[in-house]
């Protein structure tokens, strides 16, 4: 049996605005002790995780690159506003969804079932931007305060454009962009 590592893809934001969220996610995780968020570095993500043969790491990273080099990112602008959840469990900063992530998101799911031969079992999920800042072991009594908190202390209202595609991998203890 061949060897896999687990994958994703996704936007990852500007310095600025990466060391925004990634403080918003250290407050979370020391007053709230939800560490899980801390895992991944803030993204938004395209294609969740899918398992791929570690022996074809090189090819992968090569798609990925392909798929950059065909997309014309610096025409997308994302636009992150205020906080919201998913239920019961998952804070997250909003993302507003426009025609031009929607297709995006589309193209970079209709790559992966194209040109990496990944089909999924599973039933399309409707396609909601979001940056999880916490989830799994957040306590559901503590979601509205949690919610809230970061209203009052960390607003956000940001903007910036993409420039790439970004692959994550699993180490084992957490995702490293390695794209």
């Amino acid at each position: 049996m061949s060897e896999t590592s687990l994958y994703f893809i996704a936007l990852i934001p500007p310095k600025n605005v990466f060391e925004t969220i990634h403080t918003i996610k250290l407050y979370v995780s020391e007053k709230y002790h939800c560490k899980q968020a801390l895992k991944s570095p803030p993204h938004i993500t395209l294609e969740p995780p899918f398992s791929f043969p570690l022996k074809k790491e090189e090819y992968l990273i090569k798609k990925v690159k392909q798929i950059n080099s065909q997309l014309n990112l610096s025409n997308i602008t994302i636009e992150l506003s205020d906080y919201d959840i998913f239920l019961p469990r998952v804070i997250f900063i909003n993302v507003r969804n426009t025609d031009a992530l929607t297709h995006l998101y589309n193209t970079v799911h209709y790559f992966v079932k194209t040109e990496l031969n990944i089909v999924k079992d599973l039933p399309p999920r409707l396609f909601h931007p979001h940056i999880t800042v916490a989830f799994r072991d957040v306590k559901k009594q503590q979601v509205p305060l949690i919610v809230q908190d970061l209203k009052n202390n960390y607003p956000i209202q940001e903007s910036f454009t993409i420039q790439l595609i970004s692959l994550l991998k699993h180490n084992g203890k957490e995702w490293d962009i390695i794209l």
